[in-house]
């Protein structure tokens, strides 16, 4: 049985927390803005709530029943996540900011659940992550390693699945803007005796708008891409990074983001994929992103609500009760693999 040590802490050398995290994006005019809720015109993907003093207290994914609770004096996230009453995860977070207040560190311990019929599959795993930035603030480097174990019954057949992995994200700028990324991850699995390498990797280039982004922001379809595959379906990071907790954005808006990725894996060959997001935008007087659209569908279209009166959206939105479809597929965590019958 792997022995899984709680998120971080002096004694052992992990991440010491720091404080509660404030926004850090700001205006054409300089004056900090607060991201309160991202979604379309039928359902909220984001609701940031804070406190009196500023401090991010929690944010709500969609539904009521998806919560991430901020510590009002650490930053120590905990989420509890009920998938349909299928599967349950359970998430905590620890981490530390920069002086500028973005996360230079996280440790994050993972339990997750997945039961249908006589079948379940349960997962308890370990993260440790951390972020450098350049001298303006922009992400540059994300390195990691994960270590879990899978365990469950498939067919009437208990089984247990042990793993290891880590994860090198390489950022490239020039003259203010990400030019691309490129991610790599290799890992390997034990089941049964058997054993599994596997490597996956991912090769992105960004094209961009002549329009200034003159907030900094992280747009949504982009911290999409850019963070979907660490954490999987929990889409904290890319909330996170819309929130402007991983630094500063690029000093255009993205106009195409194209993704060509590959995977190696010893029970189930090799795979090649691409991905692409076509964006457009509409700004805000003070400089905010109002809304930023992928292809040519409205259906795609992601509002910024913020708390003053600079924001055009509607503050008010209907709430789907289904999850994105799209939006489930994409974040499919690569990081480290779950289990699969060709494993037997």
């Amino acid at each position: 049985m792997i022995i899984f040590t709680a998120c971080g802490g002096d004694s052992d050398g992990g991440v010491t927390a720091s404080e509660a995290p404030s926004p850090t994006i700001k205006d054409k005019n300089g004056k900090k803005v607060v991201v309160t809720e991202v979604g379309t015109s039928y359902r909220n993907f984001y609701t940031y709530n804070y406190r009196k003093n500023g401090k991010l207290e929690s944010i709500v994914f969609g539904e009521e029943d998806k919560i991430f609770t901020v510590d009002k004096d650490k930053f120590i996230i905990k989420g509890n996540i009920n998938w349909d009453g299928i599967t349950k995860d359970e998430i905590v977070l620890k981490a530390s900011l920069t002086s500028l207040g973005f996360i230079s560190a996280l440790e994050c311990t993972v339990k997750s659940s997945d039961k249908s019929d006589r079948d379940y599959e349960n997962f308890e795993g370990e993260y440790e992550l951390n972020f450098d930035y350049d001298s303006n603030g922009h992400l540059t480097k994300i390195t990691g390693e994960v270590e879990g174990m899978y365990s469950g019954m498939e067919d009437g057949e208990k089984y247990r699945c042990d793993i290891d992995g880590k994860y090198n994200y390489d950022i490239k700028w020039s003259n203010g803007k990400m030019m691309s990324y490129n991610r790599n991850a290799s890992g390997k699995e034990e089941m049964g005796g058997e054993k599994n390498n596997y490597k996956d990797g991912t090769d992105a280039d960004i094209e961009y708008h002549k329009i200034k982004n003159t907030s900094k922001q992280y747009s949504y379809y982009m911290s999409q891409a850019l963070f979907g595959d660490i954490l999987g379906d929990f889409y904290i990071l890319e909330a996170l990074a819309v929130a402007g907790l991983f630094g500063k954005g690029p000093d255009y808006l993205p106009k195409q983001i194209s993704e060509y990725g590959f995977e190696e894996d010893d029970f189930e060959g090799n795979d090649e994929w691409n991905d692409k997001w076509v964006l457009s935008f509409d700004q805000n007087s003070n400089g905010t992103i109002n809304y930023e659209q992928n292809g040519n569908s409205s259906y795609n279209r992601v509002y910024f609500i913020y708390d003053n009166a600079a924001s055009k959206a509607k503050a008010t939105r209907s709430v789907s009760e289904d999850k994105s479809k799209e939006q489930k597929k994409r974040s499919i965590n690569r990081f480290f693999k779950r289990h699969r019958k060709a494993h037997k």
